[in-house]
């Protein structure tokens, strides 16, 4: 699904099939648990690094996933994420 542009600063595109799903999970768990949430999402990494200046190449890496992935800093608001 793409993402629409609604303002020069938001973009927004409709959840699709498990987003969906985690949308209407959390509002059910929110709703019996006095408004929060429940997930858990783990990850693990390992970087083997030969450069000098770690932080600046990790802060690349980061940006370029970022435009890549821009869900992974969306937000949902309703049915839709919002970035």
């Amino acid at each position: 699904m793409s993402w629409v542009k609604v303002s020069d600063r938001r973009w927004e595109r409709p959840v699709d099939g498990l987003e969906g799903y985690f949308v209407v999970m959390g509002g059910i768990t929110a709703g019996m648990c006095g408004g929060r949430e429940h997930y858990t999402l783990f990850s693990k990494i390992k970087l083997e690094l030969a450069q000098s200046d770690a932080s600046t190449a990790l802060k690349h890496a980061w940006e370029q996933i970022r435009y890549e992935q821009p869900q992974i800093a969306a937000t949902v608001e309703g049915m839709k994420k919002v970035i």
